[in-house]
């Protein structure tokens, strides 16, 4: 059995190489993805594979390529907080500092958000608690 690391490295690496089928096979079916750029393609919170094929295409039209970068991956019981940041490919050196939260169940990401804030994310992480 992969660990929750594991599990989110995986997910980060299918989005490097825009490999949606392999970001979907880690996620729930009703998986609850509240990306960064979800205010820029119209919508906050994307459900399930369906929303986040819709998620997908809406990204893919603006950023083709991504850049993830992680700097730090804590696990929390369920929880993950990574910190890193985001980009686009075709822009080096404009990456926003960011971190993802998120949340496994049965060894597959149930909910993922991006916070531009590190105090709300370490929050919804239950960090700090």
């Amino acid at each position: 059995m992969e660990s929750n690391t594991e599990i989110v490295a995986q997910g980060f690496a299918a989005i490097a190489r825009g490999d949606l089928e392999a970001l979907l096979a880690i996620c729930h079916e009703d998986v609850e993805w509240r990306p960064l750029l979800a205010h820029a393609v119209g919508q906050e919170t994307y459900h399930g594979h369906a929303g986040m094929r819709q998620w997908w295409a809406g990204v893919q039209e603006i950023f083709p390529e991504v850049d993830n970068r992680v700097d730090d991956v804590v696990e929390h019981g369920d929880f993950m907080y990574v910190e890193g940041r985001i980009g686009a490919a075709g822009a080096p050196g404009v990456l926003q500092p960011v971190s993802w939260v998120i949340q496994l169940r049965d060894s597959k990401v149930a909910r993922m958000e991006v916070f531009t804030n590190r105090r709300d994310a370490r929050a919804a992480a239950r960090l700090d608690q």
